[in-house]
């Protein structure tokens, strides 16, 4: 092979390499299988510091915003370690140092009304006059039957509001309502309830904070599960607690100043998903990266 040969080769392939490795950097690639369907995303990848090649991509305060789909790990304390975790595919609704509040279903980003250019699905009850067979009823919606009720005279169904509406056209409903459990009544599965009060469902629930880096926030025995899974899983400290008073690594706290930035995010499906709600906040390095197909 001639010199010339060579050198052209020897360019070729260097210029291949720059081109896959700009590739990789900026994080553009073709993901498996996550939790929406079957689809395949296409993701940008964030800077993240269990991964590689972290020069050229973009942090994610620089990327993402609210109403972002995003595909992240699961941030669950039984499966620690990240190369392990299950991906999950979530919406970004608070962003480090939002204030969010749920109240009958609606999100309040910094107090104003949060409905983002996406499809949600809630429950809804659809009742009828007469018996009926709701499989062949609702046959032509795309909707989730949870269970039949009152003789065959209603069901609980999953579906988004305009198919709730176009459901409620049908000459055999008598009504169709939203299923929203009030604010009195408090769920214990929520991530806020893990202290020792309950606070909220997944209907209702905050306000709160959104951490981020050197937020320095109050905390008590009433507060504390709002925070429990920052400060003792993703910052790795030693949280104990009991009605009277609050321990980090051993010492007595009022206070706790934290040292990464967190996001807030929903599933689509808002009825019986894991999100936010139950997890906590998403610490951003367990984000991979914005969903961008």
């Amino acid at each position: 092979m001639s010199r010339k040969k060579i050198i052209l080769l020897v360019s070729s392939s260097v210029i291949v390499l720059t081109v896959i490795v700009i590739a990789l950097s900026l994080g553009i690639y073709k993901a498996d299988f996550y939790p929406i369907g079957d689809k395949t995303h296409i993701v940008q990848r964030i800077k993240n510091p269990n991964t590689t090649l972290n020069l050229i991509k973009p942090s994610a305060a620089k990327l993402l915003k609210q109403g972002d789909l995003i595909i992240h790990k699961n941030p669950t304390i039984l499966d620690k370690k990240y190369r392990q975790k299950k991906n999950y595919c979530s919406r970004v609704i608070g962003i480090p140092g939002d204030i969010i509040r749920i109240e009958n279903t609606q999100i309040y980003v910094n107090d104003v009304l949060f409905e983002g250019d996406f499809t949600k699905w809630f429950l809804y009850r659809v009742s009828t006059q007469e018996p009926c067979v709701f499989e062949n009823l609702l046959s032509d919606f795309d909707v989730e039957i949870v269970q039949i009720l009152n003789n065959d005279k209603a069901c609980e169904i999953v579906c988004s509001n305009d198919i709730s509406e176009n459901i409620a056209k049908l000459p055999e409903v008598i009504n169709i309502r939203k299923i929203i459990v009030e604010e009195r009544i408090h769920d214990i599965n929520m991530f806020s309830s893990k202290g020792n009060s309950a606070m909220g469902n997944p209907y209702n629930m905050g306000p709160f904070v959104v951490p981020h880096k050197d937020l320095t926030t109050m905390i008590n025995p009433r507060n504390i599960g709002i925070y429990k899974y920052v400060i003792d899983f993703c910052e790795d400290n030693d949280l104990i607690f009991n009605i009277n008073e609050v321990k980090i690594n051993n010492e007595l706290a009022e206070s706790y100043t934290i040292k990464k930035n967190y996001y807030f995010v929903l599933n689509d499906n808002r009825h019986n998903r894991n999100d936010s709600r139950t997890w906590g906040f998403i610490p951003e390095d367990l984000i991979i990266g914005k969903v961008i197909k």
